[in-house]
């Protein structure tokens, strides 16, 4: 197979071919006969030859095969494209004990690797089914990802894109095929590269560490499945023999999925959840009654659902879920919907008759976006009188938002759980799930996620009714505002780090926020010194106060010692002495006086 010396590579255990011989080990595989198929130079020969193995490789390359001879190993020419792969083989080898067969760097250089995937199935049952341990190069690495998003997809003599390559693989289609050629993989052990030989030029923008879009792709690209920075699949298999059968027929898949989580406390309110869904114009709908509770499903609950017409019963799906937050029903649900698109439905809350047609008219406008409707509120409280087990305390209250804003979403969420349906598709291509470690705002957070990728479509129809208990059992009362407040912060931190993605119209929104945000600012700042002034003046005030009223005190004592000497001297001159020597100061005072006119006199 490899015919140019360029893949003449040494053995090193940091390496695919390192992964390959640890996957040996690992399996604890007895020595025997390996079969190294393609084997190129044959740079494992070493390596397993100390673990006891004999080795034989066997390729195209004359020029290689007599390298393995010169090294003291068997090398064989055969070309795994003949039409007789299966036949050679067997010719070859059988009755020979064959452990193991290798397979590195071989399957991308296949053109009709299904065809060949089933001769070489065909062979390996011809030798007593040994372990076939394969390496492939991954064309989902995040760096040929990342690139190609730009336009650019570099061919290279070596490596990931190797220029000889004519099939190449993701994980997905690597399974897919073996799987389908009757193979059976029994242990893995890939390969990792978080900067392949693709991670080239390093100031490309999707590339260079820190960039904003660098961080965006790398966060959606490692959501979505396990492998973005696995260089090289290395996997084991197993074969066995596959029924050429005719797949059974698939049922039909539902428009609507209806996840409907409840902890079987409110038989009322969920028999009344379930009869909204009854009563929908749209039938087209499965429903994934999820019962949350820490033992068996309360035989209440399914006599709930036999209570309806076959023809709606027969569509609910009772389904316990033990263990886990409040999130955990929702994921166990969607791993069990096969609907288009997936809504969920508390068993305290109301949906109307055109709840499933509203998301379907959505969904049809803007095919793979999030379908919102417009939800109301409306508060309700226990009881236990009239047959009944709760009472509205409130009317229908308009209390979200008409239509979706993502910036908006990030203050407060505006968008309860049974307004909106998201499309299976983008569950599976971001395999996005609720977060289980949130006690409460799982669908906050979830939408906060998903809408940035998907974007939301607004029907503008009111199509459903949350309701809020006024009472302990309420999920605003059973947790702490404390909880409440740092499980928004949390979210809100998880976000912070990686990139977010705005959609249309957001800049002046932002714009606009930011405007009434700086407003607010100058406000406080206004209230603030207006404030301060207040206390300054109310503290003048209270010193000028606290003067006047000392000044009011002296005047009254002033007052007061005046109305003593008036009335002490009211009294001497009332007293029997001052009258009787009356005529003897009067006297004198008319003495003083002719004496001052005198005075006057003489001095003219």
């Amino acid at each position: 197979m490899n015919q140019e010396p360029r893949y003449r590579t040494n053995f090193a255990w940091e390496s695919p071919y390192g992964c390959a011989i640890d996957l040996v080990k690992d399996l604890a595989i007895a020595p025997g006969l390996v079969l190294d198929l393609g084997c190129g130079w044959g740079s494992v020969a070493e390596p397993l030859s100390d673990l006891g193995f004999k080795y034989v490789g066997l390729d195209v390359d004359d020029e290689a095969l007599d390298d393995l001879r010169r090294r003291g190993f068997d090398g064989i020419r055969l070309d795994l494209q003949s039409e007789n792969l299966a036949d050679d083989l067997i010719d070859k080898f059988t009755g020979s004990k064959v452990a193991l067969v290798l397979m590195l760097d071989v399957l991308e250089h296949i053109p009709d690797t299904r065809s060949f995937l089933g001769s070489l199935q065909a062979a390996l049952l011809g030798l007593d089914r040994p372990v076939l341990i394969l390496s492939v190069p991954n064309v989902g690495h995040a760096d040929l990802g990342a690139k190609l998003a730009l336009g650019r997809f570099d061919y290279t003599p070596t490596g990931l894109l190797d220029d000889t390559h004519v099939s190449l693989f993701t994980e997905r289609r690597l399974s897919e095929q073996l799987s389908s050629a009757g193979w059976l993989q029994v242990a893995a052990k890939d390969f990792v590269l978080n900067q392949s030989d693709q991670h080239f030029p390093e100031c490309h923008p999707a590339l260079a560490y820190g960039t904003p879009l660098a961080g965006f792709l790398s966060e959606l690209r490692d959501n979505a499945d396990p492998y973005a920075h696995v260089n090289q699949f290395v996997r084991a298999y197993l074969v066995h023999p596959v029924e050429r059968m005719r797949p059974p027929a698939k049922p039909p898949v539902p428009f609507l999925s209806v996840i409907v989580r409840t902890t079987g406390q409110r038989p009322q309110t969920l028999a009344e959840a379930l009869t909204c869904l009854a009563a929908q114009s749209d039938d087209d709908l499965e429903v994934k009654l999820m019962v949350h509770t820490g033992g068996a499903v309360d035989p209440g609950i399914q006599s709930i659902v036999e209570s309806f017409h076959p023809t709606f019963a027969c569509r609910v799906e009772v389904i316990p879920v033990k263990g886990g937050g409040r999130a955990r029903p929702l994921n166990v649900g969607l791993a069990r919907s096969t609907g288009r698109y997936v809504a969920f439905l508390d068993d305290d809350d109301l949906v109307t008759g055109d709840w499933v047609k509203s998301f379907r008219r959505g969904a049809g406008a803007s095919p793979g976006k999030i379908v919102r409707s417009i939800t109301l509120n409306q508060a309700i409280r226990p009881c236990d009188h009239s047959g009944m087990t709760y009472e509205v305390c409130s009317g229908l209250n308009h209390s979200y938002a008409p239509t979706f804003d993502l910036v908006q979403h990030f203050f407060a969420n505006q968008s309860p759980i049974c307004s909106f349906a998201v499309p299976r598709g983008m569950l599976n291509a971001l395999n996005l799930r609720f977060n289980e470690s949130l006690p409460v705002t799982e669908d906050w957070e979830f939408l906060l996620r998903a809408s940035q990728i998907t974007g939301v479509a607004d029907t503008g129809e009111v199509t459903s009714v949350y309701r809020g208990w006024l009472s302990e059992d309420g999920s605003t009362n059973l947790v702490d505002s404390s909880v409440w407040e740092g499980v928004r912060r949390s979210i809100l931190h998880e976000l912070d780090q990686a990139p977010i993605l705005l959609p249309g119209e957001s800049a002046s929104r932002i714009a606009s926020y930011a405007a009434a945000s700086c407003r607010v600012i100058e406000l406080t700042s206004i209230l603030a010194g207006t404030q301060e002034e207040i206390e300054r003046l109310s503290i003048a005030l209270r010193d000028s106060e606290a003067s006047r009223a000392l000044a009011e005190a002296r005047a009254k004592q002033t007052e007061e010692r005046l109305q003593e000497a008036y009335r002490e001297k009211q009294a001497v001159e009332q007293s029997l002495s001052m009258r009787a020597t009356l005529p003897i100061r009067r006297l004198l005072h008319y003495a003083r006086r002719i004496k001052r006119a005198a005075h006057r006199l003489n001095g003219r």
